[in-house]
């Protein structure tokens, strides 16, 4: 993902939005951009409908939608994070039940990270009970080769 505007900026939706909404917006946009409706203060739009178009296929799709709101959130994270350690995840414990991996923090709490989050490239995680952020040192690996 890039700094330039997230998927729900483009469609001008907030992110909590129900698939309803999403969808309107869409259609209302790209009614207006759409080349036929082309007027000379929105010619050359080809490649904001080129965004739109790839926004609404990403969060149309649940699981697509899923995985984008944890890439989302973990660049805002970075961006805004003061990290306070790396941690290699093979010093965190692992619950097999949740598919979290754990580490005590200094504070009593705990930091967390799901293996499923993992898989999309987050890669810190918050302590449960204070402000202390790690950064969480791992490889994604591909179960089908």
């Amino acid at each position: 993902m890039s700094s330039t505007k997230s998927l729900y900026e483009i469609l001008e939706v907030h992110p909590a939005a129900s698939p309803a909404t999403i969808k309107q917006h869409f259609q209302k946009l790209i009614l207006l951009h759409h080349p036929d409706k082309q007027t000379a203060a929105t010619a050359n739009d080809e490649a904001y409908i080129h965004q739109l178009l790839k926004a609404w296929e990403v969060l149309k799709d649940p699981e697509l939608r899923k995985s984008y709101d944890a890439q989302l959130k973990a660049q805002q994270l970075k961006q805004g994070a003061v990290i306070h350690g790396e941690v290699d995840l093979d010093e965190m414990d692992y619950d097999e039940e949740t598919g979290t991996f754990s580490l005590p923090c200094r504070c009593s709490g705990s930091y967390t990270i799901k293996e499923q989050d993992m898989e999309t490239g987050v890669d810190i995680a918050n302590c449960d009970n204070c402000s202390l952020i790690i950064h969480v040192l791992y490889d994604v690996v591909d179960d089908d080769d």
